[in-house]
Order: structure tokens, then sequence, then C-alpha cells
């Protein structure tokens, strides 16, 4: 799942905030992953970044914030790498950081942010 294009896709249709869009490719990434405790925790991110761009205060998400701000999202990248790598994470901790480690690239490459 790491870094597919249908995630990608996903990230870019949530940057756009077409909710329902990203809303039913949601259900295809859903449906093309292996039950594995890494895909469980790369799904449940994507479903959590969902539901802050839903959200009315979406502008206060950290999801938002990022956009605006290169420092903090490098520096959350790197945080995240780090996580996602850690023997010390369960493989669902190391799926949910990835997920959101590809967010902030998605984010970073789509904005002026680069």
């Amino acid at each position: 799942m790491k870094g597919s294009r249908l995630a990608k896709e996903y990230f870019r249709l949530l940057l756009k905030r077409e909710i329902a869009s990203a809303e039913r490719l949601l259900e295809r990434i859903e449906n093309s992953l292996q039950d594995s405790d890494l895909e469980k925790g790369y799904l449940t991110a994507l479903r959590g970044i969902l539901a802050s761009v839903r959200t009315k205060s979406y502008r206060d998400s950290l999801a938002h914030q990022v956009i605006r701000d290169r420092k903090k999202a490098s520096s959350m990248i790197r945080d995240f790498n780090k996580r996602s790598k850690t023997r010390w994470e369960s493989d669902f901790d190391k799926g949910y950081f990835t997920a959101w480690k590809d967010y902030l690239k998605v984010i970073i490459k789509s904005t002026s942010l680069e």
C-alpha cells in the first residue's frame, strides 16, 4: 500500500476537498488491501485523515496546518519516518505512521511548500 498510486490519488482528492470522490476511492483501497496489521494501520490513518478533512474545524487540524508550514511538515515527515521504521513499533503503528508520512509528502509536492 505504501506509496501506491491509489493512495496518492486519495491524498490529492483530500487536498482538493473532493470528499465524495475520496470516499469512493477509499472503498477501492479497502477492497485492494491484504489483511495484514501493517495495512490495517495504513487504512486506519487514511480514515482518520478523511475524518479530519471532513470536519468543520478542518482549519485547526494538524493536516491543514502543515499545508502552510514547510518546517512543521518536514519535521513531521522525519518523525513519522523514524516511527515507521523502528523495531519497537507494532506493524499496525508502522502502517499508520507510513500513511501520514505519505500524506505529508503529497502535501509538500502539491503545494508551494516545495
